[in-house]
């Protein structure tokens, strides 16, 4: 995810007025852009879970299913913290 310090850091050099209007446009999409990461976070996690495991059925506890079990989970914890 990118940073307000990584976005600040992009825009230095520029003109007073031209650093305050890219400050407030990136305040102003990051709501934006978060809302996509988690949708997109969730609908791969989403698309993980619903493989199509006909023919091809896993040994309940094998090593396989184990590890594809674990991928939506994983997957989903690249989502931002919740603030307590």
């Amino acid at each position: 995810m990118i940073t307000k310090e990584e976005v600040a850091s992009a825009i230095r050099g520029l003109s007073p007025a031209v650093q305050a209007d890219a400050n407030a446009t990136a305040e102003a999409l990051m709501p934006l852009l978060t809302k996509v990461r988690e949708e997109t976070i969730e609908e791969c996690a989403r698309a993980a879970e619903a493989q199509d495991r006909t023919g091809r059925e896993w040994v309940k506890d094998s090593l396989w299913a184990n590890i594809i079990s674990r991928v939506p989970r994983a997957i989903r914890a690249l989502k931002a913290p919740v603030a307590a």
